[in-house]
C-alpha cells in the first residue's frame, strides 16, 4: 500500500460495511455509492476532505466492491487522490478493525 500520512493527520474513509440497515437498496450495490441528491454518498466525504485541505485519502472497501467503488470514485474527477485497502467480509467483522493493524 503506497498511502502515506502527511503532517499530523491522515484521512481514512471506512466504506467496507455491509450496509445491512439499508437493505434492499444495498443488496447489489454498496451503500457508499447510493445517490444522495446528484452524487453518491462517498462524494460528500471526499469533498469535505478536499475542503479541509487533504490531498489524499485511504478508502477501506470490501474486496467484492473494490472495482465498482474505484470506478465510480475515479469518475467523479476530484482533486483528492484515493488509495484503496480491500478487506474480506469473511475475515473482518467490521471496517473499524483495520485501524488496529
Amino acid at each position: 500500500m503506497s498511502y502515506q500520512r502527511t503532517g499530523d493527520f491522515c484521512s481514512i474513509i471506512l466504506a467496507g460495511g455491509s450496509g445491512s440497515k439499508m437493505f434492499p437498496l444495498t443488496e447489489s450495490y454498496p451503500k457508499c455509492l447510493l445517490n444522495v441528491g446528484n452524487y453518491p454518498l462517498i462524494y460528500y466525504s471526499l469533498k469535505a476532505l478536499e475542503i479541509a485541505g487533504f490531498d489524499e485519502t485511504l478508502i477501506v472497501v470490501r474486496e467484492s466492491w473494490l472495482k465498482k467503488i474505484k470506478t465510480r470514485v475515479d469518475s467523479l474527477k476530484m482533486k483528492i487522490k484515493a488509495e484503496y485497502h480491500a478487506i474480506s467480509h469473511l475475515l473482518e467483522p467490521n471496517t473499524a478493525t483495520v485501524l488496529v493493524s
